[in-house]
């Protein structure tokens, strides 16, 4: 019989091995209550726990925590917003802050239901699912507007998991919202969540006799093209937004994903099973647990060179994207095949964005932006580089809002891409 899918999220690692010495590493001390979720503000890092939020600030490789805010003990989702952190409540509703966790601020002026299950942002809009219903933000989550109650296809608690942007907006012009459920499967919504489409072709069908409906759904992500859902009976993944899903059991230990980071088509996905990682948007899995004082994880983060995670009553711990993504070692030993631009992230975003390529052999790289009327805007790199990947911050905080190119030169290669900028 599946087991019933609870309206709480848990967070497991997950990772691919590597050298024998390679091993997860403390980060902070032990923090009450399990970790739901992790937020980094430049050298601010703000946890999402049991007993509340907590920040730190980081001395070294160590993060020391400074102060307690917002004791609340029933969080439910904590999210990076456009424009500040947002926090979801089972009862209290949804709390704002703008100044990386210090202070906070009820919202809810036009929020009904203080019962929130999920959130999630895309550019100034966020989506918030709460127990009546859904609830759109225009405005970073200042204001909210009601979207019609769920019906019996959610039952009984409605949309659960992370409600989840596709990351291909805007530059598919339709802003694409999904959720999960606990025993109806996933939905689809392209309309801000006013209305939503049933898109689980290629889950396990529901027995009615025995009152057995789909798969219950712990978490989404998106992983290079691919949507990956962690479900109550494994992990699958869909290359189509949903329209068909394939279980990617290969190198996967029995047991649901309950959290997921993503960069590009790496992909961390964490279980009562431990730490695995996949590096073909979810189709196969490999274990990274050494070091790690136990296998219930319950936050997950990539932030810088580092992913870390929420050990269950254990604090937080750290390990190098280095030691677990193989594209990344192979590129950096020199054993890149090919020159590659990848897209950048976030996107859209504000102020700040990373761009990523890839040079398969020592070559003199340009990297430029330019505005849509072909005005170059800004040099990010002119120089020789080493094989290999390199990661490039691009700060837009002077830049005006709307649509960019940026273009990478090198030796021979262009390959132009989108960016947008959302104040």
């Amino acid at each position: 019989m599946r087991a019933a899918c609870l309206p709480f999220l848990i967070i497991v690692l997950i990772s691919a091995p590597s050298e024998s010495s390679a091993q997860w590493i403390r980060a902070t001390r032990p923090a009450p209550g399990r970790v739901i979720a992790l937020i980094f503000k430049g050298e601010t890092l703000v946890a999402g726990t049991g007993a509340g939020l907590f920040r730190y600030t980081r001395t070294g490789s160590a993060w020391n925590v400074v102060d307690s805010v917002l004791l609340l003990t029933d969080l439910t989702r904590v999210i990076d917003g456009m424009t500040g952190i947002i926090a979801g409540t089972s009862g209290h509703g949804v709390f704002l802050s703008s100044d990386t966790g210090k202070t906070w601020t009820p919202s809810d002026t036009g929020l009904t239901d203080a019962t929130i299950y999920s959130l999630a942002a895309c550019g100034t809009e966020v989506f918030a699912s709460a127990r009546s219903g859904g609830f759109l933000s225009t405005d970073n989550g200042s204001h909210w507007t009601g979207m019609p109650p769920w019906d019996g296809r959610y039952a009984p608690y409605g949309i659960l998991t992370p409600v989840a942007y596709a990351p291909q907006y805007p530059e598919t012009g339709v802003r694409a919202l999904l959720g999960g459920t606990q025993s109806n499967g996933v939905f689809l919504s392209t309309d801000d969540g006013r209305s939503w489409t049933a898109v689980n072709n290629g889950f396990p069908p529901p027995v009615p006799f025995y009152e057995i409906g789909y798969p219950g759904i712990f978490s989404l992500a998106f992983a290079g093209t691919s949507l990956i859902a962690g479900t109550d009976e494994g992990v699958y993944f869909s290359t189509d937004f949903g329209g068909h899903w394939t279980a990617s059991d290969s190198g996967w230990v029995l047991g649901g994903a309950l959290c997921f980071a993503s960069r590009d088509s790496d992909v961390f996905a964490g279980s009562v099973k431990g730490v695995f990682h996949s590096s073909d948007g979810g189709r196969t899995w490999r274990e990274a647990n050494s070091g790690l004082p136990g296998t219930g994880i319950t936050a997950l983060a990539i932030f810088g060179s580092d992913l870390y995670a929420g050990v269950f009553e254990d604090g937080i711990w750290r390990r190098p994207l280095s030691e677990m993504v193989t594209s990344v070692n192979k590129s950096l030993s020199g054993a890149a095949g090919a020159f590659e631009l990848a897209q950048n992230y976030p996107n859209p975003f504000n102020p700040s964005t990373t761009i990523r390529y890839v040079l398969p052999r020592r070559s003199h790289a340009t990297l430029t932006v330019f505005s849509t009327l072909g005005q170059q805007v800004a040099t990010l790199v002119n120089a020789l580089q080493d094989a290999g990947n390199h990661d490039v911050l691009f700060d837009g905080s002077r830049m005006a809002s709307g649509v960019y190119f940026y273009r990478l030169d090198a030796d021979g290669y262009v390959a132009t891409k989108r960016l947008v900028i959302v104040r």
